[in-house]
């Protein structure tokens, strides 16, 4: 359902794929995905008083919407995560944006 792994583009060097099915997997720089990492977490963690969380990689022509609801978050329209997914995504994410920093 959810795999966040290395990938290389020939320009812009070390990424992150997170896919995320149904939606369209993403490339993430290392930089973003620490980013997305620590947003998701401090969401999930009431550290954050965001409801919503937008990305538009600049790897990428996609983006990453996600929705905060009482259980967990919403990703896209069609995908729910409950909060130890999302725990479990950021921490995915920040392991791996730290080895390509």
């Amino acid at each position: 359902m959810i795999q966040v792994a290395a990938a290389t583009h020939r320009a812009l060097g070390r990424l992150v794929r997170l896919e995320t099915a149904p939606l369209p997997p993403l490339l993430l720089t290392p930089q973003e995905a620490g980013i997305l990492a620590r947003a998701l977490d401090g969401v999930r963690q009431g550290r954050s008083s965001e409801t919503s969380i937008y990305l538009s990689p600049i790897a990428d022509d996609g983006e990453f919407q996600a929705t905060a609801e009482q259980d967990g978050m919403r990703l896209g329209a069609s995908l729910f995560l409950d909060w130890e997914m999302i725990r479990d995504l950021a921490a995915r994410l920040s392991a791996l944006a730290a080895k390509g920093e």
